[in-house]
């Protein structure tokens, strides 16, 4: 176990975090969660397609460490956003568990 600098991360780009090793957008791909817009509530809601969360797939690319960092970071872009929209009722997560299985999640 290793401790992660996530100050350090967040001032990194998504390409810096990847190590210049993978292309973001195909990290992206593997690690599927967004802000995606603001329900009629104007709060911010955050999508996760679980059946695409395959961050495996990375491996044959980039460290494990630097999937873990990516996941950090990304999860750190994604509250700066939230916290940009201003929510004051919160903020709305839908995942879509449609033919996800426990390979997704472990």
């Amino acid at each position: 176990c290793r401790e992660v600098g996530v100050g350090i991360l967040r001032g990194r780009s998504a390409l810096e975090v990847l190590g210049g090793e993978c292309d973001p957008d195909l990290a992206s791909k593997c690690i599927p969660v967004d802000l995606c817009g603001h329900d009629v509530g104007n709060r911010p809601v955050v999508f996760v397609e679980g059946a695409r969360y395959d961050p495996r797939q990375l491996i044959q690319y980039i460290s494990m460490e630097r999937i873990i960092d990516f996941h950090i970071w990304k999860r750190e872009k994604l509250v700066q956003r939230i916290l940009k929209a201003n929510p004051k009722e919160g903020s709305v997560a839908i995942i879509d568990i449609k033919d996800m299985h426990m390979g997704h999640v472990t």
